[in-house]
């Protein structure tokens, strides 16, 4: 289907394209609506006013892809890869960009409010790309992408919001005064990073390895600290559980209001603060 014309529209319901190659396809005012399509093709795809809404397209290739005037309200595109796409006047209230590449989008004239992920956009294109990557990977069990490695990243200020980062490895990373809430960090490895001022509320730090990292003044209410049972290199559970580390971690002046401290290492004596 490469190259397709599939103008004026495909039907509502019958649309999975899961893995499908639409590269260079003119699919114009389509309707996509609910289309499922992981890992798609679909660089430099013609999906002018395309209907796109709450389609599915996690790790899809929209490269140059012209979206201009699509409707891709509450669409889910996590890493999805979409530079140089344009997106000019298009609707992505609501959409889902958690670890999608926008390197080169002009975000300006769509519509982009209550969207997830943008954050990202503002990061360097080689960081935008390891943490895409990062992203089909644990989506894959590991069978694609890479781990992300972003020991000593300067990330200070970043709006990271809902940032999906389970097993990476942020050893010293440097997060001051950035935006954390709701984001994943499920096994990672935060030792001795900087995340003084940062706003950590509803993040999941189940088992993450915090030894020595610097917490102070940053909001906690409602983080999640729970041990995560291990899995073997083919994915079996172990029954080895991994405990939250926070030996030595600095935690003055820190908002740690509905947090339970009960499971975590090195917490010792906070148990639940309320």
């Amino acid at each position: 289907m490469r190259g397709a014309d599939l103008r004026p529209g495909l039907v509502r319901g019958s649309n999975d394209l899961q893995h499908a190659d639409l590269s260079d396809a003119n699919l114009d005012q389509s309707n996509l609506e609910r289309v499922k399509g992981d890992n798609a093709k679909l660089r430099h795809a013609s999906l002018r006013e395309a209907n796109l809404k709450k389609a599915i397209l996690p790790n899809s290739d929209l490269r140059g892809a012209d979206l201009s005037g699509a409707d891709l309200r509450s669409a889910f595109l996590s890493g999805a890869d979409l530079a140089g796409a344009n997106i000019g006047q298009a609707k992505l209230n609501g959409a889902r960009l958690i670890g999608a590449i926008l390197v080169g989008v002009d975000l300006h004239s769509a519509d982009l409010r209550d969207a997830a992920g943008l954050g990202l956009a503002k990061l360097p294109a080689d960081v935008q790309k390891i943490v895409r990557e990062h992203v089909v990977w644990s989506e894959s069990g590991g069978t694609h992408g890479s781990r992300a490695v972003l020991e000593s990243a300067d990330l200070h200020g970043v709006d990271l919001a809902g940032i999906y980062l389970s097993g990476a490895g942020m050893k010293g990373c440097n997060f001051s005064n950035a935006v954390l809430t709701g984001a994943q960090f499920v096994l990672t490895d935060l030792g001795e990073a900087n995340l003084s001022n940062t706003d950590l509320r509803r993040a999941d730090l189940s088992g993450a390895q915090m030894a020595g990292a610097n917490l102070a003044r940053a909001k906690l209410s409602c983080a999640v600290l729970k041990p995560v049972e291990l899995r073997d290199p083919k994915g079996n559970l172990t029954g080895k559980m991994a405990a939250t580390n926070l030996r030595g971690a600095i935690l003055t002046d820190a908002d740690i209001k509905n947090v339970d401290w009960s499971e975590a290492v090195g917490a010792e004596g906070l148990g639940t603060v309320k």
